[in-house]
């Protein structure tokens, strides 16, 4: 089972509560694991690709992956094995190659929750920012040329993603290089458009989509229909994890600046957020 959906939409909570279950082994951002493939690594210069598809699994890198998976199984003794990593979001159609009986949990959250705690992490310490404009705004800052943690060194993650856009035809994508939020947004847009493309692709039996506002509403509900979607029993533990460990909440919301509207105004729009 993977969970995929753009970072610091839930995909840990979700990764997490799964990983409760007795049936269930957890991978949680097993990078090291997906080095196999070095086109994986998207936060250092070099090979790295935000997006693989069927095309780029070749019997040699699904043999020694399904190897590495194998084991991790075994070694736990469980029965289920739940991986997680949010960039996989657009790489769907490599994991379905890969794992042809694979189940998908994707994980939605409203894009301006996802692109303010974005911009949070990235001017957070250890990020190696500076400040341009409006010292007090955190969208106004950005990563230093030496990259910083979420988006890379040199900018690694930020330049795949932003080629990304531009081939996809994505309008306003130059005014997110000096912008967290905006390049928060951006990469919730092409995360969200990626991960729907390709799971609509597949039998629909095999993928769920959990909203991140429905586990912070009920989370013990909405707990107890992903594990029915996914085949795993109602563990009392997981559905006590729930309660335990969902808070409500979220950012306070203000109207879309016409550069955020122009990068991700439809798609908040279509899932229905701008309502919220």
């Amino acid at each position: 089972m993977f969970v995929v959906g753009c970072g610091r939409s839930g995909t840990t909570l979700v990764g997490e509560l799964l990983a409760v279950h007795p049936d269930v082994v957890y991978l949680n951002e097993p990078r090291s694991l997906w080095a196999v493939d070095p086109r994986t690594k998207v936060w250092r210069p070099g090979p790295g690709q935000i997006v693989l598809t069927a095309a780029d699994l070749t019997p040699a890198l699904a043999g020694a992956l399904r190897e590495r998976f194998t084991e991790a199984v075994t070694a736990a003794g469980r029965r289920r094995l739940v991986e997680k990593t949010p960039i996989n979001a657009f790489r769907i159609g490599y994991l379905d190659a890969l794992c042809p009986d694979a189940l998908f949990v994707h994980v939605l959250r409203d894009g301006r929750d996802v692109a303010a705690s974005i911009a949070t992490l990235a001017a957070a310490p250890g990020q190696r920012t500076r400040l341009t404009r409006g010292a007090d705004r955190l969208r106004h800052r950005r990563p230093t040329p030496a990259g910083g943690l979420w988006y890379g060194v040199s900018d690694s993650k930020w330049q795949g993603l932003r080629s990304l856009a531009e081939a996809e035809g994505i309008e306003g994508v130059a005014g997110a290089d000096d912008d967290m939020t905006v390049r928060g947004l951006l990469e919730w847009r092409l995360a969200v458009t990626f991960a729907r493309r390709s799971l609509i692709e597949l039998d629909r039996r095999r993928s769920v989509e959990v909203r991140y506002e429905d586990l912070a509403g009920d989370g013990r509900g909405t707990v107890a229909r992903l594990l029915d979607a996914v085949s795993l029993d109602p563990a009392d533990d997981v559905l006590d994890f729930a309660d335990g460990h969902i808070r409500g909440g979220g950012h306070r919301r203000s109207p879309l600046r016409p550069s955020e509207a122009l990068i991700a105004g439809d798609l908040l729009e279509e899932l229905g957020y701008t309502e919220r």
